[in-house]
């Protein structure tokens, strides 16, 4: 892969007459051009291609396309100046992680003498910010000398985080043009010399990764003696080589078995290598975040009441559900050294794919995990023609829904995050007939003219009334890894109420009314009182000890459904007349009211 790296969207940033100085921008000092062979390959300029690089040949025409360099003009090169020009990644961040190299040729000023002292150094920096950065430095000599070349080792780049490599304050402040490192800002600096180019630095600053790059800086400091103003640095071919290729595979099964009309068990696995990816994908994950993905789904689902005698009309559904991820990711969180995690052989793949492999202790920190456990039934009775209307009106109207789950979770950043939920739902519906209608004027005979008076039907029911209540039960805690004590476990009950009513007074005219209640169980008012007993005020606090089986108890002995923390009602009428084939209006009245405390 090749950037476009002669393009306009090169920055300069500055110049400085120091290292330890901020750069500015003045005029005279530092520049960022570009040299092709076309129009300056003779003088003053005189520029030349790389060794074995040309433009590129157009198949049809023959033509070869001018070759270019970005140039950079350091018209004030005294000792210790330096300048940068940097180009941002705005749409998308750059991502070096799939690739093991970063290559780039370097021409040299032809005026350098490295005897009289000249050392003017090349230095590339990338990362996320000004603060998290890699950077690789290396000296410069005349033309396209093959000392000049830079090729950057990702891994070896990677290394320099050790701690084996990491500076104190005095070492670098001896390293021009680097931060000096502060643990109270979270500064830390690395520093060694390329094992295999002994001339050349890599230079890390706090813990920047391969996946996150929003920019590239290019930047030249003189360390020498001597004044280099007037020379020129020519960069060209910037590209990144070695890109990875390594197979990846993916695997599924699916298993249902159904046990005639009693019950079902179904059980799904998955796993994905970190390097699996589809044939339209160059990488497993464009933004570095490639992981091994394990997942075993478990649902089984028995009705109860086929062991109950069919007579008792009952319908109990009941179903389970067990959901387990785990996601292994290639790179450590927020860092480009692998994790080197991979399945091995045959028996140690299948025992993945079911999720029976443990993982090494050593990775317990970095992986993602969840599991959600739940169950849940329900209970109604269903219509039987023989019913009585007292059944039918009553028992059979009832359907009580009760679930529960509990999840745990884990993450790079957080040590645990686990929730417990108990829901459970009452509703009540009368299904009142669509024929309870009368027609009070119909001993007025079939006369057309009087049809729309003999037709007309008044209902004498609601079309229909729901009543609803629920009561939920909500508890999570979590603890992120920078926290030295977890989080007090987060208690939440709540009970709604919801009564609707449709009435269908005659086909044009429908009324409509909705009242939904909200409530705090624990929720308590205290009553503020004077010495004298006078009323002034009340406040309100939470008792988190108050749970759903203490909700039960005080519905049941004094219904008590917690404090109020909205109420919300709705009454609406619809009148649509039909007057003419040609008009039909439509008459709509609304009123809403809202309580919340």
């Amino acid at each position: 892969a090749a950037f476009d790296f002669v393009g306009n969207e090169w920055e300069e940033i500055g110049w400085a007459d120091q290292p330890d100085r901020p750069l500015e921008q003045k005029e005279g000092t530092f520049g960022i051009t570009v040299y092709n062979t076309d129009e300056h390959s003779g003088p003053p300029i005189n520029y030349t291609s790389p060794p074995g690089v040309e433009g590129i040949r157009d198949r049809i025409t023959q033509a070869v396309s001018k070759e270019q360099s970005l140039a950079m003009q350091m018209l004030e090169f005294r000792p210790g100046a330096r300048a940068e020009a940097r180009k941002l990644f705005t749409r998308q961040k750059l991502n070096l992680i799939n690739y093991k190299r970063l290559k780039m040729f370097v021409h040299g000023d032809e005026l350098l003498n490295a005897d009289a002292g000249d050392k003017p150094v090349l230095y590339i920096r990338f990362g996320p910010t000004d603060r998290t950065y890699y950077e690789y430095r290396q000296p410069l000599y005349p033309g396209w000398a093959e000392a000049n070349n830079l090729e950057i080792d990702f891994e070896e780049l990677s290394r320099t985080k050790n701690v084996e490599f990491r500076i104190d304050a005095a070492t670098a402040r001896d390293i021009a043009g680097i931060p000096i490192p502060d643990s109270a800002s979270n500064v830390e600096v690395f520093y060694r010399k390329d094992p295999n180019f002994p001339e050349k630095e890599f230079i890390v600053v706090g813990r920047p990764g391969l996946h996150n790059i929003n920019y590239i800086t290019i930047g030249a400091i003189n360390l020498g003696e001597t004044d280099l103003s007037g020379t020129e640095i020519w960069l060209d071919e910037m590209r990144l080589t070695g890109v990875e290729r390594e197979s990846g595979t993916a695997m599924r099964l699916k298993t249902d078995l159904t046990l005639a009309d009693i019950g079902r068990f179904s059980a799904q696995w998955e796993l994905k290598d970190d390097n699996f990816r589809r044939l339209d994908q160059q990488f497993a994950d464009q933004n570095g975040k490639e992981k091994t993905e394990q997942r075993q789904l478990y649902v089984a689902s028995l009705k109860v009441d086929k062991f109950l005698p069919e007579s008792w009309g009952l319908e109990i559904p009941i179903d389970a559900k067990l959901n387990r991820t785990t996601n292994v990711p290639k790179y450590f969180y927020n860092s480009d050294e692998p994790t080197n995690y991979t399945p091995r052989g045959f028996g140690g793949r299948m025992k993945t794919f079911f999720g029976a492999a443990s993982i090494d202790s050593a990775l317990q920190d970095q992986i993602t995990f969840s599991e959600t456990r739940s169950i849940g039934g329900t209970l109604s009775r269903r219509d039987k023609n023989r019913d009585p209307w007292y059944l039918k009106y009553t028992v059979n109207q009832l359907r009580f829904d009760l679930d529960y789950s509990k999840s745990e979770a884990t993450s790079p950043t957080e040590e645990f995050n686990n929730k417990t939920t108990i829901s459970s739902q009452l509703k009540f519906q009368v299904p009142f007939g669509k024929d309870n209608f009368i027609r009070p004027f119909s001993f007025l005979g079939k006369s057309k003219k009087l049809g729309f008076l003999t037709g007309q039907k008044i209902f004498y029911t609601p079309s229909a009334v729901t009543a609803n209540m629920t009561l939920t039960d909500n508890t999570d805690q979590r603890k992120s890894r920078l926290e030295a004590v977890a989080q007090d476990p987060n208690v939440n009950v709540k009970t709604t109420r919801k009564f609707t009513m449709d009435w269908r007074l005659t086909d044009a005219l429908n009324f409509r009314f909705g009242r939904d209640y909200q409530n705090d169980p624990q929720l308590r008012e205290n009553a503020e009182r004077d010495t004298s007993g006078n009323f002034l005020g009340s406040n309100f606090e939470t008792d988190n000890n108050i749970r759903a089986g203490d909700v039960v108890s005080n519905i049941f002995n004094r219904l008590d459904f917690g404090e109020n923390r909205r109420i919300s009602q709705t009454v609406g009428a619809n009148y649509t007349p039909k007057m003419f084939n040609w008009l039909n209006p439509n008459y709509t009245y609304s009123s809403n009211f809202t309580y919340s405390l």
